[in-house]
């Protein structure tokens, strides 16, 4: 939890890692990468937006080759569904979708660590 300096109430950030004290288990999607991704400004928010408008369950991306990039879960629906034992109750939905791309090489974040990127 972070105190914050204007209101003087515990928040917590906005996010955090699995086993992050700080995390409060309010967030309402999970989103798993199996693959270094790039993302195009506004590619992640229309997935989260078709995600929510159409009520999915899950919304894996796929590559090109049909490899799985990412998936977006809803943990409601995960709920509902381990709750009536009905995978039914929520589509899944598999798509390769424009701006999201797997990267080609890993990512080199030596100078952004190092402090001089």
């Amino acid at each position: 939890m972070v105190h914050h300096p204007r209101f003087g109430v515990e928040r917590a950030p906005l996010a955090a890692l699995p086993g992050d004290s700080r995390s409060i288990e309010r967030h309402r999607l999970e989103i798993d990468l199996f693959r270094p991704v790039g993302v195009e400004p506004g590619a992640l928010r229309g997935l989260v937006n078709r995600l929510t408008r159409e009520a999915l369950g899950t919304f894996d991306v796929v590559g090109e080759d049909g490899a799985r990039l990412l998936r977006i879960t809803s943990r409601r629906a995960r709920a509902r569904i381990e709750r009536w034992a009905d995978p039914a109750l929520f589509p899944a939905v598999v798509e390769r979708v424009r701006g999201i791309t797997p990267l080609q090489d890993p990512p080199d974040v030596e100078a952004y660590l190092g402090g001089w990127g």
